[in-house]
């Protein structure tokens, strides 16, 4: 019997991001052959442009609802419970399932039958959908998971068995919901699987749950931290989060950069970029699109671009490169339509350092 995934996708209103958001089902959706999947859509926004698009995308859909709802978290669990499926996860408007995330989730889950949760590794976006790294805070399981944001949200799956051992979702959070169940699913003894691959993209910007501070999310954290760990240790995460929502808001950006890389350092590396941008040799960026019309011109913007000897390109070719004023500019061999993965790998001259600060599709 083929494993089953159950995907919410609550939407409070609409987001640029949404038509995105549900191509990378889409794309998921048509791999059937390996696995299932019935996804649930809980629309709240009282928008015509989401009903819209739910319209275009009905046929991946197994639930879905327009109209109020109790909030996010009542939102997501009337999904799963409303669909059928032994392993789950939900996506916001504003994120979006990396291509083959959840083949390569579904054959983790196989290989590996012990684990209750796998979880892996989320790029990350801008508003002008450009990539800005990755989730940093990201990290293999362990007890950093009561003090930290160490899972991403999007890239994590988990048995319906093991969510509902431990009470499933809590219905009054908001902001925090899905560290709360990280903490209990982890308290219960739930065996965690995690892969360093990226499976989510996920948007960090202003207006975003993630960067609001606001004083429920803020009573969310302190609760949920001081229940978790001693005062000396918990004064210290609290602070951690609140220097972390200072710093996503601090302008200009240089101003921002400079800071970040006085607190990181070079730490935190992902795919051989650390948390401050800081490249090291074979530095990967894990590239996709959704768009309609096939890409193949990238721009990326690296700081001590003379330091790149070379870039090359999992999927195809590349065909010329050059560096111009700071921006790395490369022409594909073959342009890559929309859920096609381009992995670059940059080339780093000995002694050099250069940092790594967005990419885009031209």
């Amino acid at each position: 019997m083929k494993p089953k995934f159950a995907i919410s996708v609550p939407v409070g209103s609409y987001h640029a991001f949404l038509p995105d958001c549900l191509e990378s089902l889409a794309l998921q959706h048509d791999h059937h052959e390996k696995y299932d999947i019935e996804i649930a859509f809980l629309d709240a926004s009282g928008d015509a442009r989401v009903k819209a698009l739910a319209d275009e995308f009905d046929s991946i859909f197994a639930y879905r609802r327009h109209g109020p709802d109790q909030g996010q978290s009542s939102a997501i669990i009337e999904g799963w419970e409303n669909v059928s499926g032994d392993i789950l996860g939900w996506l916001n408007a504003d994120d979006m399932l990396f291509p083959g995330a959840l083949v390569h989730v579904c054959n983790i889950f196989e290989n590996s039958p012990e684990y209750d949760v796998v979880y892996g590794h989320s790029v990350i976006l801008d508003l002008l959908r450009q990539t800005m790294g990755y989730h940093w805070a990201v990290e293999p399981p362990g007890p950093r998971i009561l003090s930290s944001g160490a899972i991403s949200q999007p890239s994590c799956f988990f048995r319906r068995a093991a969510y509902n051992d431990v009470g499933g979702l809590n219905r009054d959070l908001n902001y925090t919901m899905d560290w709360d169940l990280w903490i209990r699913l982890h308290k219960s003894g739930a065996k965690f699987g995690f892969t360093d691959a990226p499976l989510s993209l996920v948007l960090w910007g202003e207006n975003t749950k993630t960067s609001s501070f606001n004083a429920e999310r803020r009573g969310e954290l302190r609760t949920l931290i001081e229940s978790n760990l001693g005062a000396q240790e918990a004064r210290r995460v609290y602070r951690s989060f609140a220097i972390h929502n200072l710093l996503e808001k601090l302008h200009p950006p240089i101003l921002k950069r400079w800071l970040i890389r006085g607190l990181v350092r070079g730490r935190n590396r992902i795919f051989n970029i650390s948390g401050d941008g800081k490249m090291s040799d074979n530095a990967t960026l894990h590239l996709t699109h959704f768009g309609a019309k096939p890409k193949n011109i990238i721009r990326a913007k690296i700081e001590g671009a003379d330091a790149i000897s070379d870039v090359a390109s999992s999927l195809t070719a590349i065909k010329k490169w050059a560096v111009k004023e700071g921006v790395l500019e490369l022409e594909l061999e073959t342009p890559a339509p929309k859920g096609d993965v381009v992995d670059l790998i940059f080339s780093i001259k000995s002694g050099s350092a250069p940092y790594f600060l967005s990419a885009k599709w031209a």
